[in-house]
C-alpha cells in the first residue's frame, strides 16, 4: 500500500512538473528503494520523512528524486551531469491531489543531488536554495536490498 501510494504520488508530481501545455508527463522508468531518511528540509523547515525513495527518469533526460513525507511526497527535479543532478525545481504532492493541487515549493533553485543513480547501500543527498535563501534538502541512505526499477510510459 505504501509503495503504490508513493508511486502514484510521484507520477502526479511528475505530471505537474511538465511545461504547459504538456500537463501529463510520464516517466520512462521508475526506481524504488527502501532505506532511512535522516533529514528533510522544505522552505527552511525540518520535516519528517519516510523509509522510501523514488527516482523517476524522463525522455528529455530529466530526473527527479522523491522522498515520502508524513502526508505525501516531495520531489527534487533536475538534469543529471557528471557530478549528480543539477536541480531546478522542488514540488510537493499529497495522495488524492489533482495536477492543479500539486504545489511547486520552489522553482529556479540552485543545488544538486548526489549521486544521480540509486543503488544498494547508497547515501543520497539533495541540497538546494532559492534566490531569497530558502533551503531545501534531504539525506537518504538506501538499505542493502537492491532497488527495483520498472519501465514505465512508452
Amino acid at each position: 500500500m505504501i509503495r503504490s501510494t508513493i508511486v502514484a504520488a510521484g507520477l502526479l508530481a511528475a505530471g505537474a512538473s511538465a511545461a504547459a501545455p504538456d500537463l501529463v508527463r510520464v516517466p520512462t522508468d521508475i526506481t524504488f528503494a527502501s532505506g532511512h531518511c535522516s533529514l528533510l528540509v522544505i522552505s527552511g523547515k525540518t520535516m519528517n520523512c519516510g523509509d522510501a525513495i523514488l527516482s523517476l527518469h524522463y525522455d528529455d533526460g530529466q530526473r527527479s528524486m522523491a522522498v515520502k513525507t508524513d502526508d505525501g511526497l516531495v520531489s527534487f527535479f533536475g538534469m543529471p551531469d557528471a557530478d549528480g543532478i543539477a536541480l531546478s525545481k522542488v514540488t510537493g504532492v499529497r495522495p488524492g491531489d489533482t495536477a492543479a493541487q500539486v504545489t511547486s515549493a520552489a522553482q529556479n533553485i540552485t543545488g544538486r543531488c548526489t549521486p544521480a543513480l540509486i543503488v544498494a547501500k547508497t547515501e543520497i543527498t539533495c541540497q538546494a536554495t532559492t534566490a531569497d535563501g530558502g533551503r531545501y534538502a534531504f539525506d537518504f541512505t538506501t538499505d542493502e536490498k537492491a532497488p527495483e526499477t520498472q519501465p514505465f510510459g512508452k
